[in-house]
C-alpha cells in the first residue's frame, strides 16, 4: 500500500499530540543544555581564578527544535478541504508514526542533555 485515506480530524489530533511531545522533549533538552553550559562556564571561571589552564572553547551543540515541521503539517491540514486526507507512506510515517527523517539524529543529540535538565 503506497497511500492511505485517513480522517482529517483524527490525523490532526495525532499531529498535535506528536507536536506537544516533541516540544516538551526539546524544552527539557534545552534546560539540560543550559545547565551544562553553566557548569562548563563555572569550571572555566574557577580555573581562570585559580591560575589553571583556561578553556575558552566549548563544543556543546545546542538542541534543535523541529516544532515548525509539525506546525507546517498542522497548518496544511487546517487548510485542507474535506473530512479525509490521502497520505503517502512517507507522510504517514511522519505524521502518524512520528518517524521524521531528522528523528534519529535529533534524539541522539538531545539525549545528552535530557539527564541534566533542571
Amino acid at each position: 500500500m503506497r497511500t492511505v485515506k485517513v480522517e482529517k480530524a483524527r490525523l490532526l489530533a495525532k499531529l498535535k499530540e506528536n507536536r506537544e511531545s516533541h516540544r516538551a522533549e526539546f524544552l527539557k533538552a534545552q534546560s539540560g543544555y543550559r545547565a551544562e553550559v553553566v557548569e562548563q562556564l563555572d569550571k572555566a571561571l574557577e580555573n581562570a581564578r585559580n591560575g589553571k589552564k583556561i578553556i575558552t572553547y566549548f563544543n556543546l551543540p545546542a538542541p534543535t527544535d523541529q516544532t515548525s515541521d509539525y506546525d507546517a503539517a498542522i497548518e496544511m491540514l487546517d487548510w485542507a478541504v474535506g473530512d479525509e486526507v490521502e497520505l503517502e507512506e512517507q507522510a504517514f510515517r511522519q505524521y502518524i508514526l512520528d518517524d521524521w527523517t531528522w528523528k534519529q539524529s535529533w534524539g541522539l543529540s538531545n539525549s545528552v542533555y535530557l539527564s541534566k535538565s533542571l
